[in-house]
Parts: C-alpha cells; sequence; structure tokens
C-alpha cells in the first residue's frame, strides 16, 4: 500500500516537511502494529 505524497518543493521548502510527517507517521504506525503483534 503506497502514500499519497506531494510534489518535493525547493531544498528547504516548508512544503517537504509535509512529506516527512507523512512518511514518518505511517512508518512509527507501522512499528506500532509489528511490536504489537510480536510483543
Amino acid at each position: 500500500d503506497g502514500l499519497e505524497i506531494p510534489d518535493r518543493g525547493p531544498r528547504g521548502s516548508p512544503g517537504n516537511y509535509a512529506i516527512v510527517e507523512k512518511v514518518g507517521s505511517a512508518l512509527h504506525k507501522k512499528r506500532l502494529a509489528v511490536l504489537a503483534a510480536t510483543g
């Protein structure tokens, strides 16, 4: 299942943080799900 992420802006663009936040929260959720399943 893929993530819908916007196009990257120029280096240092505040819009790029939205991408970082989306990817980070998705990875965090996945990690929590894996830990809950194995824990």
